[in-house]
């Protein structure tokens, strides 16, 4: 008995309150449309076919961005979690035979609903991000998304809590086996 009392404390210990933060290792994708700004150097603009010839230019594109990451998330109610997907990365683009490097930095500010310990649904993504190059900067802001998924994988405190459930069942369904033959040695 001494044995279940004491995993069962161990196991409260990993239980993390509602409001705490949790980090979850999961794999964010969109596909979205976005208004992109460019201010361009000189008439670098012709790398945007509708931008040629302008020194500043919005357009409207739309492509498909996934990424696995850690994502810290937040909330009051146990319900309702907010999180920041930072992203940032380097690329190049060959036009007319010339390359021309860029870096882009920005955010997913993400609000998801739990439906289960590691399933959640995406209600709202706010999305910024900055773009730089030598020849041109300018940003990116949401317009719409066409679709989004997060996929949570379980924390490591679920794991323990599954592991430290099977093991106890275990451990008394043995007790009690080891019990009742006792008792049927001792009649």
């Amino acid at each position: 008995m001494r044995v279940l009392v004491t995993m069962a404390a161990a196991a409260a210990l990993w239980v993390q309150p509602a409001n705490a933060a949790e980090t979850i290792e999961g794999h964010f994708s969109s596909d979205i449309i976005v208004d992109r700004r460019l201010n361009f150097d000189a008439d670098e603009s012709f790398w945007v076919p509708s931008c040629s010839g302008q020194a500043a230019c919005t357009y409207t594109d739309s492509y498909s961005w996934s990424r696995g990451g850690l994502i810290e998330l937040s909330s009051e109610d146990g319900e309702i979690f907010t999180g920041v997907l930072e992203v940032g990365y380097s690329g190049l683009v060959n036009l007319e035979g010339r390359t021309y490097p860029y870096f882009t930095e920005g955010a997913y500010t993400l609000t998801l609903r739990r439906i289960v310990d590691a399933q959640f649904e995406i209600i709202d993504v706010q999305y910024s991000l900055g773009i730089t190059s030598d020849h041109f900067s300018g940003n990116e802001r949401l317009r719409s998304l066409v679709s989004v998924q997060f996929n949570a994988i379980p924390e490591p405190a679920t794991w323990m809590m599954m592991l430290v459930g099977f093991g106890a069942i275990g451990w008394a369904q043995r007790r009690a086996k080891h019990l009742a033959s006792c008792t049927t040695a001792n009649l």
